[in-house]
């Protein structure tokens, strides 16, 4: 079963609460409306109707008038949670699309990471192959180096000799 959460659990009380209270409030008024149609019809069958049913009518209408007040108000709040309930879902639908393109953002940019990568790889495999070719040419050029020291060196000493014959 799943765990529930205090907060949405809370919400959706305090939103069952309030629908319960309305349901009884227009329970209650359409009960007093009834009692006071029921005072008509008994002030309507008695002697002297006249002046006590113009009293029970105007409560009536009193009691009328304050329902559809009720009513109005009811109304106006049921609408004004709709409303907001319609604001939130935009403001959702904002949510996730943004959500959406800051995702497509992302991967956008991981894909330029990693060819940027992939290119600065290459770029390094090369620079070591040229650094490679570069010791390779260097070392053999060294070994010539030393190669044409040892020539210089023997022709140098037989040079001195043939100058300088040993006695």
């Amino acid at each position: 079963m799943p765990e529930l959460n205090p907060g949405a659990f809370a919400h959706f009380l305090r939103h069952a609460c309030t629908a319960s209270k309305a349901h009884l409030d227009r329970k209650e008024v359409h009960h007093e409306i009834r009692k006071q149609v029921e005072k008509v019809r008994e002030v309507a069958v008695e002697k002297k109707p006249e002046k006590n049913i113009d009293n029970e009518i105007k409560r009536l209408n009193d009691k009328i008038d304050l329902v559809l007040q009720k009513e109005s108000m009811m109304l106006e709040k049921e609408t004004a949670a709709i409303s907001k309930l319609g604001s939130d879902e935009v403001r959702i639908k904002a949510l996730v699309k943004r959500m959406k393109e800051t995702e497509q953002q992302l991967q956008q940019a991981r894909q330029e990471r990693d060819m940027a990568m992939r290119q600065n790889k290459e770029d390094v495999k090369i620079l070591m192959e040229a650094i490679g070719s570069i010791k390779s040419r260097l070392s053999k050029l060294m070994q010539e180096e030393k190669s044409r020291e040892e020539r210089h060196r023997i022709i140098d000493e037989k040079v001195s000799k043939a100058i300088h014959p040993s006695p």
